[in-house]
């Protein structure tokens, strides 16, 4: 059952984001080699991640598995914020 639901949660997403770029861009959808490779990265890191985070759920259970997902990205927004990464200005700590 949980093979299923993880083929519709991935399919889904997917399904979605080709309609919205089919309908958004007027670009060749087979051109990819000529799309910013940082894109491409951050399309497989999103698969593999919501891959984790179900395998996640499976193993650990909901609750747990998406608290651990929400302290991990408020520390890295933290983290951001703070320390000025990726061209933002640095906000201190009140």
């Amino acid at each position: 059952m949980f093979r299923i639901q993880r083929t519709l949660f991935l399919g889904l997403g997917f399904i979605s984001s080709l309609s919205i770029f089919i309908i958004l861009e007027d670009k060749n959808l087979l051109a990819i080699g000529h799309i910013n490779k940082l894109y491409l990265l951050s399309g497989v890191l999103g698969v593999l991640l919501d891959y984790c985070i179900m395998q996640a759920i499976c193993h650990l259970g909901p609750a747990y598995a998406i608290s651990i997902v929400l302290v991990a990205q408020l520390t890295m927004a933290v983290l951001i914020d703070t320390l000025g990464w990726f061209g933002f200005e640095k906000a201190p700590l009140p």
